[in-house]
């Protein structure tokens, strides 16, 4: 073994605790999960024993000579002899075998074992001696009567309350090795041991420094990889956080990685396992041959059970959250302004073990036939914390580990929905007959795999919500009573301009109950991804029967002297269109974008809102401005030229209702998807205003405009309250005639011919009244 100098880090890095009156004058910093304790008085060796495990302790085993590196440095201050762990049973000859114990129960043999005997030590013919350090030989073993008064070193284990220092040495420590060392069986267990020791440290040492996790990662990988099966042998190792398997690919029979149970850690990780398929060992085997004729492939697998080696890049945010100074585990947590992040999201949670499979040598990219990983399902009682005027939204995610990136990514995976028995992931790893018990993923590549759970906060406070569902309720109810209203009256359904109302407050009404009720229910993937395609298809779908108002009014002031007015056969033709294009866009936009809906909401993603929405409602704004500015051009300038005959109140009318549309539609969807995917708590306060107060005139003003000011609609309002009053008011008239004659008895002598000429005629017909006494109508109603 190649002796790797550590010595003077180690000198600048022991601790020294010289207080007067305590037990032990000096300890080491935590190596390898350990730290030693030199002992402040001397003691027999048997009592020394005692005394190290009255502290949970005991006496110091040296195994390697890292170790016995660290005790060197410990006590080389003090000048003493060291009792150290280990009795000897039976001394040997020189030269000879020589057996004993260890402190902790392990047996001691000489010719396998790791020693420092001074020179021609041990030779003792003491009967079961103790073992010290001696001090005039640096500290060299050597054996010696088990009652003489020494100091002693206790060794502390499983720590992992390791200091930055000593996380920083052993990091050091272990990435040298793997660079200088020989990558065979023996090397290989010491290594992955110096690993197995580091993941028991806090995990907070790692997020301190994550450049250190990477590396040490990286070169533990590539360590794997430069070991030779053929020169070597299989290797297996089960530790309590690490698991290690090398072998020659047998292409034959499917491969199943999985936890080893026997040696499992506690552990809040779910466990997890991994298939490859006689295809993808086939494929693999194929590779390799194209660069090393005649051999096999090795494949190596390593699954941690714990997470800490994996930091993510940690988000960097550019702005506070200035109304509420939120801190999280101590941690104050920054917000972006504006886009489609969310305001805060928590450190990405690693639900399951970490699983990495191999072929070393071979790119193991885009395979023809998928890996698959399954995992217990469990259920998920954590509880997110709670953050004044923030929302929370959990996803759970098949992902790997892409050194690149140094983050957990899905490009190439995909969670499986339902399993059949022709599926290539069916047999191995996942129960047909308990399918529902497992979550399944399937990759076409070779790397680190887990399941993960991000967890995303977005500013939204209460209020907000109530009041965008206020609007949109407003909006939807007059939308509704303008469906209503062209729906009852014959004259309004012929009519085609209200044909065309009829159709974009139809839509609008579905857009504004759609949007309240699944915009953010990202919960549940079917529904929102449903959702999504609704409002886009419906909002598309209302601005294009826009476009065909603005067609029809072009028409009418343009072309009708030419061609005639806009017929049926025009109307029925761009319906058609204002629906089926819509549905194209919409269809195009889900086949051949790879991402269709946004991370955060049931709405359009960024990568396509330009090509799916942006662009087709600029080109039908741009094209409304170009008839209403017609518009105004043949109300002016073209009724002198042309001389044309045009109702100007008409035109006027038309006119209004296209700036009426381009504002009322443009304006309060506009704020709303910026009302979304603002992240500035004043910036989102103000957008969700607008958005609330626009879309509920939107309907409302729809609604007075297209009906209630239409002279028609209020011809038909009044034809129907005066028709009712008209079966009323005789009776009325004649029961007060009654009650003046029964209080005026006179009346009777004082009526003649002249006076009697001189009552109002009896009330006219309806029809007479509405042809020619308008004025005297009035008085009626």
């Amino acid at each position: 073994m190649v002796t790797i100098n550590i010595v003077s880090a180690f000198l600048l890095l022991i601790l020294h605790n010289k207080v007067e009156g305590q037990e032990f004058i000096a300890s080491s910093l935590i190596v390898n999960g350990k730290r030693y304790h030199l002992s402040a008085a001397p003691d027999t060796w048997y009592r020394s024993h005692n005394n190290c495990l009255s502290h949970q302790w005991r006496l110091a085993i040296i195994k390697n000579k890292e170790q016995q590196t660290v005790l060197n440095e410990l006590v080389s201050s003090y000048g003493k002899n060291v009792w150290i762990g280990l009795r000897m049973r039976m001394v040997g000859p020189e030269g000879g075998i020589s057996t004993g114990w260890w402190s902790d129960g392990t047996p001691y043999n000489s010719t396998v074992s790791f020693d420092n005997w001074e020179e021609g030590e041990p030779q003792s013919k003491i009967s079961s001696p103790c073992v010290y350090m001696w001090q005039n030989f640096s500290f060299g073993w050597d054996d010696w009567y088990c009652d003489k008064r020494f100091t002693y070193a206790c060794e502390e284990t499983g720590l992992k309350s390791m200091s930055p220092e000593e996380f920083q040495i052993q990091g050091v420590s272990i990435m040298n090795k793997t660079l200088h060392l020989e990558s065979n069986s023996e090397n290989l267990k010491t290594v992955s041991q110096d690993l197995d020791n580091m993941l028991n440290a806090n995990s907070n040492l790692f997020d301190d420094q994550q450049n250190m996790s990477r590396n040490i990662l990286n070169s533990f990988d590539s360590f794997l990889e430069k070991y030779d099966v053929t020169k070597n042998g299989d290797f297996s190792s089960s530790k309590e956080n690490l698991q290690i398997n090398i072998k020659r690919i047998n292409h034959r029979v499917d491969l199943i990685l999985k936890d080893d149970i026997s040696n499992k850690a506690e552990s809040n990780l779910t466990p997890i396992r991994l298939k490859l398929s006689r295809d993808i060992l086939n494929e693999a085997q194929k590779r390799y041959e194209r660069t090393n004729p005649s051999q096999t492939a090795q494949v190596g697998s390593v699954l941690y059970k714990t997470p800490s080696l994996f930091q993510a890049n940690k988000t960097e945010y550019v702005e506070k959250l200035d109304a509420n100074n939120i801190t999280y585990e101590g941690k104050d947590l920054e917000v972006s302004i504006f886009g489609e992040e969310p305001n805060l999201k928590l450190a990405t949670t690693v639900l399951t073990n970490i699983i990495s499979a191999d072929v070393f040598h071979v790119d193991m990219s885009n395979l023809s036939s998928p890996i698959c990983i399954s995992v217990e399902k469990k259920d998920n009682d954590a509880e997110l914390p709670e953050l004044n005027n923030m929302k929370p939204n959990m996803k759970i995610r098949c992902a790997f580990w892409d050194p690149n990136l140094n983050d957990w990514s899905e490009e190439g995976c995909a969670m499986i929905e339902t399993i059949d028995n022709t599926h290539v992931c069916h047999d191995g790893i996942v129960n047909l007959t308990t399918e529902n018990q497992y979550i399944v993923c399937q990759c076409n590549h070779l790397t680190h795999f887990a399941l993960i759970q991000d967890v995303e906060y977005t500013y939204a406070p209460k209020y907000l919500d109530y009041l965008t569902l206020t609007g949109c309720i407003v909006s939807a109810a007059f939308h509704f009573f303008t469906v209503i209203t062209i729906l009852c009256f014959k004259s309004m359904r012929t009519d085609k301009i209200r044909l065309i109302i009829l159709h974009i407050s139809a839509n609008l009404f579905i857009v504004n109950v759609i949007f309240p009720i699944g915009i953010d229910d990202n919960d549940n993937e079917i529904m929102c991804e449903i959702t999504s395609i609704a409002l886009h298809y419906f909002m598309l779908t209302a601005w294009a029967w826009m476009l065909l108002e603005a067609v029809y009014l072009f028409h009418a002031l343009f072309l009708s002297q030419h061609v005639g007015g806009p017929g049926a056969k025009m109307m029925v033709i761009g319906g058609l269109l204002a629906y089926v294009i819509p549905g194209a866009v919409v269809a195009t936009s889900k086949l051949l974008s790879t991402s269709y809906r946004s991370k955060r909401y049931c709405w359009l993603s960024s990568e396509i809102i330009n090509f799916a929405f942006n662009i087709p409602v600029g080109c039908v704004l741009v094209f409304d401005v170009v008839a209403l500015l017609s518009a105004i051009y043949g109300m002016t300038c073209g009724l002198k030229v042309k001389r044309t005959v045009i109702n100007p109140n008409y035109v006027r009318q038309t006119i209004v209702r296209i700036i009426c549309m381009v504002f009322l539609l443009g304006i309060p969807w506009a704020f709303g998807f910026l009302m979304l995917l603002s992240q500035n708590e004043t910036l989102k306060s103000v957008c969700s205003i607008i958005f609330i107060v626009c879309n509920a005139l939107q309907g409302i003003v729809i609604f007075v405009v297209f009906c209630a000011m239409q002279e028609k609609f209020r011809e038909k309002v009044v034809s129907l309250f005066t028709s009712c009053q008209k079966k009323t008011v005789p009776s009325i008239k004649f029961q007060e005639r009654v009650e003046t004659n029964v209080h005026d008895e006179n009346a009777k002598d004082t009526l003649n011919t002249d006076t009697s000429s001189s009552l109002p005629p009896p009330p006219p017909s309806w029809q007479r009244l509405r042809n020619e006494e308008r004025p005297y109508r009035s008085r009626w109603i």
